[in-house]
């Protein structure tokens, strides 16, 4: 990911997590998770709203929750990351098989 896609990134995700762009554990939470959807659909769209979406999502789960435990409310929003992320690797496969 380029210097400016990932700057324009990180200044939303810290718009939708309502944090620092200077934390440590916002730029750490915005790394693996960046890393996580990408090996999850095998590349990075910064266009589409959903993969951005599934990193914000991801990044709030890392970043608010720094615990092994889950609770009710944060098992609905990994089921809603498992979904988009499920949805855009099942596109990501057909596209590959088209071309």
């Amino acid at each position: 990911m380029d210097a400016d896609v990932r700057s324009q990134l990180l200044e939303e995700a810290s718009e939708y997590l309502k944090a620092e762009e200077d934390d440590v554990v916002f730029n750490l939470a915005f790394d693996a998770a960046c890393e996580t959807v990408a090996a999850a659909v095998g590349k990075f769209d910064e266009n589409s709203a959903r993969m951005k979406l599934a990193l914000f999502l991801i990044m709030q789960q890392l970043y608010d929750n720094r615990s092994i435990l889950e609770t009710k409310n944060n098992e609905k929003i990994s089921c809603i990351a498992r979904t988009i992320l499920l949805q855009l690797q099942l596109e990501n496969y057909s596209e590959d098989e088209d071309d």
